[in-house]
């Protein structure tokens, strides 16, 4: 269990694709992308579908959210903003399996849609007992992102055996479509609203997802700087 005590212990840090190669997050990036390549290649693999992993899933990705507890990565999410004035979006790969959800996107959306994919939770901090979970904390600190960057609506595709659909409807997010697959895994497209957010249940997530949100570090804050060997 988080000790709330022990907060400061956590970080939260959003990376962001633009700049980080002269970031001195770039460290933090390396580590993200190898945690969620390790986490997501297994998880393709144990289900008969390595062909569904790509690196190209990574590096597209604007924003990486990750939570840093003693300068390592324990979870993360990717996210990309997509902007619906440029037509070529609706066409993209991401959305190849959307159907019909790609209609509520268009009409919920003010231009523009923040997706949350790739959610990855390290094992030994998936089962901190009951009130607490990181990947609900994830989903709470990327609709706090939702808010600051003024982005209309969210989408997810859920894994279901991961029980995420589930945590995201008791988030308040609407079921776009069940049953989609991307490679072997059964998903739900869920989505959310900007003035739809709700906070969560739990009073545990809520004030860790504050705090870790009134700290939280952005490496194009940054960017200007380097890191002295």
């Amino acid at each position: 269990m988080v000790m709330l005590s022990k907060k400061n212990q956590f970080k939260y840090v959003i990376l962001e694709k633009n700049g980080i190669t002269s970031s001195p997050y770039l460290h933090e990036y390396t580590q993200a992308y190898l945690f969620w390549k390790k986490t997501w290649k297994t998880i393709f693999n144990d289900v008969g579908s390595p062909e569904a992993f790509l690196i190209d899933d990574f590096y597209r990705q604007d924003l990486i959210p990750a939570i840093i507890f003693r300068n390592q990565v324990i979870a993360c999410h990717l996210s990309t903003v997509f902007d619906f004035k440029n037509p070529v979006v609706k066409e993209m790969r991401y959305f190849s399996i959307f159907d019909g959800a790609l209609d509520w996107v268009q009409r919920n959306s003010a231009e523009k849609v923040l997706s949350i994919e790739f959610l990855a939770v390290h094992p030994n901090w998936r089962n901190q007992g009951k009130g607490f979970s990181f990947a609900e904390t994830l989903i709470s600190l990327a609709f706090e992102l939702m808010k600051q960057k003024q982005i209309g609506a969210a989408v997810g595709v859920t894994v279901k055996a991961a029980k995420v659909d589930e945590m995201a409807r008791d988030l308040s997010c609407a079921v776009l479509s069940k049953g989609v697959k991307r490679g072997n895994l059964i998903c739900d497209i869920m989505g959310q609203t900007l003035d739809n957010v709700h906070p969560p249940r739990s009073r545990q997530v809520v004030e860790f997802v504050e705090y870790l949100w009134s700290h939280h570090e952005n490496s194009n804050r940054f960017k200007h700087l380097r890191k002295v060997a």
